[in-house]
């Protein structure tokens, strides 16, 4: 079994096996407010990478001594 040192990732020419040059990236699309209850949502692909987010709120913290208005908790 061959180790990742092994394994080629560009061709003869220069290119990555899918055919990008060194310099480009894989194609993305972002998609925002895909989820109807959340504050905020949104849907990011990014080659073979799929994600997706929401965001709820602002709510209190608690306990309440950690609210501040300034920052946010993830």
């Amino acid at each position: 079994m061959g180790t990742a040192s092994d394994k080629k990732l560009f061709d003869d020419n220069g290119l990555r096996l899918d055919g990008r040059s060194p310099g480009d990236l894989r194609p993305i699309r972002i998609e925002t407010d895909v989820l109807n209850r959340a504050d905020g949502s949104a849907f990011i692909e990014w080659g073979g990478n799929k994600i997706q987010v929401a965001v709820y709120g602002p709510r209190e913290a608690y306990p309440r001594h950690m609210q501040n208005i300034n920052q946010a908790f993830v």
